[in-house]
């Protein structure tokens, strides 16, 4: 269980993370599978290297909406259990593929007191190998505002 934050103990600026991910081919067909995707014409870039190169992707590469969970599990983690997202909009700019580590980062960037709660909005990102940005948003985050 990952230890509460609280409004007071934040300012924009400072960085949270990195949360490091690692996906391989087992993990990506277990995400599939939870979602019950099981069309393998659909899911052949998320499991295929052939497929994917065919579609024009250099390899096997990570569903998006997987990558958009690496970024909630992030800011679930950081939030605490008393902490929840309010919201989390991010954008698919590339593709990150298997066997890549990942970085999961978030930079605060205000915070402002609401109804007796903080509410903290944070720029978002995953950083590949390269230091390109394959998938980057922003959140809003609610955290109690004091102990």
């Amino acid at each position: 269980m990952s230890e509460q934050i609280f409004g007071d103990q934040v300012d924009p600026g400072d960085e949270i993370g990195p949360l490091l991910k690692h996906p391989d081919l087992e993990q990506v067909q277990r995400y599939l599978g939870a979602w019950n995707l099981a069309n393998a014409a659909a899911i052949g870039r998320f499991t295929d290297k052939t497929a994917a190169e065919r579609d024009g992707f250099a390899g096997a590469i990570v569903p998006g909406p997987m990558s958009q969970a690496f970024l909630a599990q992030l800011l679930t983690d950081w939030a605490g259990p008393l902490g929840r997202i309010k919201s989390l909009d991010v954008n698919f700019r590339r593709p990150a593929h298997h066997g890549e580590d990942l970085k999961c980062i978030g930079l605060i960037t205000d915070k402002q007191a609401e109804d007796g709660q903080t509410l903290v909005k944070i720029d978002v990102f995953i950083e590949d190998p390269r230091g390109d940005r394959p998938t980057q948003g922003v959140a809003e985050v609610i955290v109690p505002s004091s102990p």
